[in-house]
């Protein structure tokens, strides 16, 4: 399937690109067997390239990639999925670039990682549809915590175990989720909320994606939860993401 002496194929979504040189780019890709992959093109700023059309931000493509001495080459790239709506609607733009940077940050260099590249497939195939965006953000910040081992708890109280839902008020990412009102004043670095907010994390974390396409939710209840899964995600990188949602 991949054949690493002098060129390799692979499937690619492209998460970023930066100026390369006189001529080229940088691109970061994400792929399917090979993790992210940070690969340069060269004539990408020509009118005339071929290949800039193919290796714009989100594009799915199939890519030839030649080997080299201290990093490897885009030859040839193909594009196989065009998110086209995404492109077209000026409201998705931030969006996208959030989710780009999103799965840059979790996703180091050469680490294969075939569930966050199918999520990020999946995610951009529903951004594309404009389906209840917010609620797909917080989607993908909870999946992609747990995929990188981050599966938190919103269903009891982390400590005492208490299943009552009205007692859950607040986050603690050290002790893996969600804590109860009797709980909350021992522990440190907790993040208060409401009742209403976690039952909605618990069923964002656990429920097929396809059963968010139906939720008809207040929008402050959903902004309260896009606040809890902003706080998770920075709390787990240790650093604040540059682009912001629209």
């Amino acid at each position: 399937m991949v054949n690493r002496e002098r060129s390799y194929k692979t499937e690619a979504i492209i998460l970023n690109s930066k100026s390369f040189g006189e001529s080229g780019h940088m691109y970061i890709v994400f792929t399917p067997y090979l993790g992210k992959l940070s690969i340069n093109a060269n004539g990408t700023k020509k009118p005339k390239s071929k290949l800039s059309g193919h290796l714009q931000i989100t594009n799915r493509c199939n890519l030839i990639i030649s080997k080299g001495r201290s990093i490897d080459t885009i030859s040839s790239a193909e594009t196989t999925e065009l998110f086209l709506n995404i492109r077209e609607n000026y409201n998705l733009i931030n969006n996208v670039f959030y989710i780009m940077e999103l799965f840059d940050a979790f996703n180091p260099i050469n680490e294969i990682n075939v569930d966050a590249y199918q999520l990020l497939l999946e995610s951009l195939r529903w951004l594309n549809n404009n389906q209840n965006v917010n609620l797909l953000i917080i989607y993908i910040r909870l999946k992609i915590l747990a995929i990188s081992g981050w599966d938190l708890n919103f269903s009891t109280c982390n400590l005492c175990f208490d299943k009552e839902k009205e007692n859950l008020t607040a986050i603690n990412t050290n002790h893996g989720g969600s804590i109860c009102n009797i709980c909350k004043p021992s522990t440190t670095n907790s993040v208060s909320t409401e009742p209403q907010s976690i039952k909605l994390l618990h069923f964002i974390s656990i429920a097929p994606r396809e059963k968010l396409l139906s939720l008809n939710l207040e929008i402050s209840l959903i902004k309260k939860c896009l606040a809890m899964s902003e706080y998770l995600i920075h709390d787990n990188l240790g650093f604040k993401l540059k682009t912001k949602l629209f």
